[in-house]
């Protein structure tokens, strides 16, 4: 929590200034097979099964100038840099739906994670977005070990967001994030997003995520240089909070876990902002780690190791993934015809304490039916020994025992009677998708749970 909140207040005070420039684009970088030994690939190439949802993914560099801004302003001057973004699209133009989703990549673990992809692409595979990753940050690219340049040398020597080393903070990351939406938006001779710009309507909107950190940076960056640069529609900051100056005029969601209501503030909705927190969700969760895991076993030959000892295990399996989905197209109404998404209530606390009942269970929030007909205990939270659990980013999981089902859940048709009713009951109110509460159903009634 501290190094998240020294980079928020170092980056509050950022501003950009001037039209945003298009790079010139390279690629698509060839490359091999994920997993060959000459790492001539993408790093982090993902492992989902894009051909057989007609997507496609590619790699391409782009070159531009950029400015050094932080603390006050952007100094005076720009600073050449050659980064990359990863796109995974729709192969046909007839496939696309119009909106393409940008991630800026995180780079916690000093390297670029695609979090934001590993919580979306079911339905982007579905509902047709494209998607894009821009590496913005030089640990992603110069740490060692696991930074693009240490982990292909030869695929990824030429990247710098450093001027030649000169620059040793972030200070270039907004220009280079603005100018990949620019070379989406506007392209040059080389198109990153190929074919879909036949579709009838072309490329229709933009659409900026990140997740924790990445999140972080993007607030400042909507509140300064998203003015100044234009090449955003929309905004969703994924697990923070903070502040939406009222001088800027953008579509903004936050998408919050449990975990993150008592680690960052909560901006209370407005006619541009919505502010979502879904109960019994944490920080990070199993379908961010189960989907990150195969990857870096691939690419890096080891599973990360798990975070300190906690009591109960890590990972809570609400699918907060299924509120994010709900969220991008509401944004894309709110963007294409100005209809506002539902408020959804906040989860309740007291000072910074979350109300919880005698069983643990928080009050308010979106209420999945993982969470309202539960076969677990789902926790943004964890406990233990060490401080982390308490405030854990990775919440807890703890399933019932089976003489515990067996009481709760007697017969199988009262249970997924209820399931229905609580997965009905999201997706009327906005907060999941028809495919999702489908989904949620179909998983109750093949469960073995009661009779």
């Amino acid at each position: 929590m501290t190094r998240l909140a020294i980079l928020w207040f170092v980056l509050g005070g950022v501003v950009a200034q001037g039209a945003t420039v298009t790079p010139v684009v390279e690629g698509p970088i060839p490359s091999v097979a994920a997993g060959d030994p000459s790492r001539n690939y993408p790093w982090a190439a993902t492992d989902v099964d894009l051909a057989g949802a007609g997507f496609v993914e590619e790699e391409f560099f782009f070159t531009g100038e950029a400015r050094h801004c932080l603390g006050t302003g952007c100094l005076e001057g720009t600073h050449p840099y050659r980064s990359r973004m990863i796109v995974r699209r729709p192969a046909a133009a007839r496939r696309f739906n119009g909106t393409v989703i940008v991630e800026w990549l995180n780079v916690t673990d000093q390297r670029d994670g695609d979090y934001d992809w590993l919580m979306l692409s079911d339905h982007i595979l579905r509902a047709g977005y494209a998607w894009v990753g821009v590496s913005a940050q030089r640990v992603g690219i110069d740490a060692p070990v696991t930074g693009l340049k240490a982990w292909s040398p030869s695929r990824y020597g030429g990247l710098d967001v450093t001027a030649g080393g000169t620059i040793v903070d972030d200070g270039l990351a907004f220009d280079v994030f603005s100018q990949a939406g620019a070379a989406l938006r506007s392209p040059g001779a080389v198109d990153p997003l190929g074919p879909l710009r036949k579709r009838k309507r072309g490329v229709e909107r933009l659409i900026a995520t990140g997740h924790s950190q990445s999140a972080i940076l993007l607030t400042p960056y909507i509140n300064t240089a998203h003015a100044d640069a234009g090449v955003y529609d929309g905004f969703i900051l994924h697990s923070t909070g903070g502040r939406i100056s009222p001088d800027v005029d953008t579509r903004t969601f936050h998408l919050r876990a449990e975990s993150d209501v008592r680690l960052f503030p909560r901006h209370d909705d407005d006619d541009r902002v919505r502010t979502w927190e879904v109960a019994g969700t944490s920080h990070f969760d199993w379908r961010q780690e189960s989907g990150r895991t195969g990857v870096l076993v691939r690419d890096l030959g080891f599973v990360p190791p798990p975070p300190q000892p906690c009591d109960l295990p890590y990972w809570t399996r609400v699918p907060f993934h299924h509120v994010f989905a709900a969220a991008v197209d509401h944004l894309v109404e709110w963007i294409a015809k100005s209809t506002p998404p539902p408020h959804a209530e906040p989860i309740a606390v007291t000072g910074t304490t979350i109300v919880r009942d005698a069983a643990g269970h928080v009050s308010g929030g979106i209420r999945l039916a993982d969470y309202e007909v539960p076969t677990a205990d789902n926790s943004g939270g964890n406990r233990g020994m060490a401080a982390f659990c308490a405030d854990s980013l990775i919440g807890s999981y703890a399933p019932y025992s089976a003489a515990t089902l067996a009481t709760l859940y007697p017969r199988r048709r009262a249970y997924v009677k209820r399931v229905r009713s609580v997965a009905k009951a999201n997706q009327r109110d906005g907060f999941i998708v028809r495919a999702d509460a489908t989904a949620t159903i179909r998983a109750a009634r093949v469960s073995d749970i009661g009779d």
